[in-house]
């Protein structure tokens, strides 16, 4: 009989522990990253309204999630699935969510608040 050799029961544990250690890290930065994309929303029309005084823009701002995710997100996770390749995809939404957060800086101008809103979905 052909048997495998025996790992050591030490180094079970080791493992067994690195990888729960691995989903807790995972846990807590999926729910940092979707807090960080919804915690504005409730004070978000306020504060466009305080900055621009109109409320057409408001609705400009939060129109600009569902567009983009009818027009954009929902196709691309599509085609992602389709190539088999979602690496190049996640890069290029990391760097959009980051261009976003700095367009947000300026978020005074009248172009500022929706281009942050295309760029982060």
């Amino acid at each position: 009989m052909n048997k495998s050799p025996a790992v050591p029961a030490d180094q079970v544990s080791t493992t067994a522990r690195s990888r729960q250690w691995l989903i807790v890290l995972y846990i807590l930065v999926a729910l940092l990253y979707f807090a960080s994309l919804y915690l504005y929303v409730p004070t978000l029309p306020t504060y466009v309204q305080s900055k621009s005084g109109n409320l057409a823009l408001v609705g400009v701002v939060l129109a600009q999630y569902g567009l983009w995710q009818a027009l954009i997100r929902l196709p691309l996770g599509i085609v992602a699935d389709w190539l088999g390749r979602r690496k190049p995809f996640i890069i290029v939404g990391f760097g959009l969510a980051g261009l976003g957060a700095l367009a947000g800086h300026g978020f005074t101008t009248r172009i500022a608040g929706p281009a942050r809103r295309a760029c982060r979905g």
